[in-house]
């Protein structure tokens, strides 16, 4: 081995290093002229993968992660399923059909009594003893008068031949055959002869019923037609709504009277003339004792109409009452049925005698024939029966506030003639 100087080793050392150098320059010249892949392209790689692995794994899956139940054939799933509802529809039909013959065979038959009940029927109804009063062939001889010798007033006489003339053949008559009314022996039967009697009697006697009854009609005959007495511009027909708003609460527990303004002009039978103006006050009454239960309208009347401009005038209303916002009758509102005051008391009382037993049974006694609280319970049972007896009773309540909408209906024809006059406006 040569001794190397100092020197030497220093250039060795160096021209490795130099060689170490120039291998990473080449391998950063390398990486850098390496191209770059975007991220697309990246994803791009991973979705061919991943296609290639699911094409080479494809059979294998299918058969891995089937179950075994699918690997049936639904088609003979589908004709068992079939099968079997076919089986049970006819089990049904056949339930029902026999079931149908069992009660037909079973019940009694029907037929019978139906024709025993005709044949009963028919016993009340039957005729007896027909034709026994009547000859329908008329051959009974008719009554001949006494013969007696007039002289030549018998055509017969002079012609020499004695002979009476034959009598007219036989012939049945229907009509004196049938029985107007049927019946037993002693029952009302008439022949045909008697009917018509009867029929002529009764002929007789409907003239003066028709008579009567023509008498009765003229008097109860509405009065003829007759022309309106009023001014068709200066009065308001009957059944005229006139719209109306309450300027009070209503509440239906205690009678009283009440007010409403009119909240539209009034006019007359011919629109033309405006009679009475909006804000004119009308007064009400309402009475108690005319809401019952299940009824939600109650009866209110108007009693006049006040105007507030002048003329000033006091308009009397007779049959005038008080209706919905459409015209329905009565009045409505807001209904309190007052459920609580009329059960929850009652029901709070019937409970006492059910606590009182449940008490006595928990605790324990001596002496358990003894019920020592069964005064008290009898007591507590008959005070709620009164309770309950006194409170079910409650009338409902209606509610309507102030401001609401009613409408008033007149009742009679309200004539303005008196207190107004027209006057011609030319143009």
């Amino acid at each position: 081995m040569e001794n190397k100087t100092p020197d030497e080793i220093e250039k060795e050392m160096m021209e490795h290093e130099q060689l170490h150098d120039d291998e990473i320059n080449e391998n950063i010249n390398k990486e850098s002229t390496r191209k770059i892949k975007t991220v697309a392209e990246i994803e791009q790689e991973i979705r061919e993968k991943e296609a290639a692995k699911l094409a080479e794994e494809s059979h294998d899956v299918t058969e891995k992660h089937q179950p075994e139940v699918t690997k049936l054939k639904k088609s003979a799933k589908d004709n068992f399923l079939k099968k079997i509802l076919f089986v049970a529809i006819a089990v049904i039909i056949v339930a029902i059909a026999g079931l149908k013959i069992y009660q037909k065979y079973k019940a009694p038959p029907k037929e019978e009594t139906d024709k025993t009940i005709k044949t009963k029927e028919a016993t009340v109804n039957k005729r007896n003893n027909l034709g026994q009063e009547v000859d329908p062939f008329r051959t009974e001889e008719p009554e001949q008068p006494p013969v007696e010798d007039r002289g030549n007033d018998n055509p017969f006489a002079s012609s020499g031949t004695g002979t009476a003339p034959q009598t007219a053949p036989v012939a049945f008559s229907r009509a004196l055959a049938v029985t107007a009314e049927g019946g037993q022996a002693g029952s009302n039967t008439r022949t045909r002869k008697e009917e018509k009697a009867f029929g002529t009697v009764s002929s007789e006697s409907s003239p003066t019923q028709t008579k009567d009854e023509a008498g009765n009609d003229s008097e109860s005959e509405v009065t003829a037609v007759k022309r309106i007495p009023y001014n068709p511009d200066l009065y308001i027909p009957e059944n005229t709504p006139i719209s109306c708003a309450l300027t009070r609460r209503f509440v239906s527990d205690v009678a009283g009277k009440l007010q409403c303004v009119l909240t539209d002009d009034v006019y007359s039978a011919s629109k033309k003339t405006r009679l009475l103006d909006k804000g004119s006050t009308a007064s009400l009454v309402y009475k108690t004792g005319m809401l019952n239960h299940g009824q939600a309208r109650v009866f209110v009347m108007a009693t006049k109409i006040r105007t507030q401009q002048p003329p000033f005038m006091d308009i009397p209303l007779v049959d005038t009452d008080a209706a919905g916002e459409l015209g329905e009758a009565g009045v409505d509102g807001w209904i309190d049925t007052h459920f609580k005051d009329r059960f929850l008391g009652a029901a709070m009382l019937g409970m006492i005698p059910d606590i009182a037993n449940a008490a006595t049974d928990n605790v324990a006694s001596t002496d358990r024939n003894t019920d020592y609280t069964q005064n008290s319970r009898e007591a507590f049972a008959e005070l709620a029966k009164t309770a309950f007896e006194n409170s079910v009773n409650i009338p409902p309540t209606i509610y309507k506030n102030q401001g609401e909408i009613i409408t008033l209906i007149t009742g009679r024809d309200i004539d303005f003639s008196k207190v107004y006059t027209l006057k011609y406006r030319g143009k």
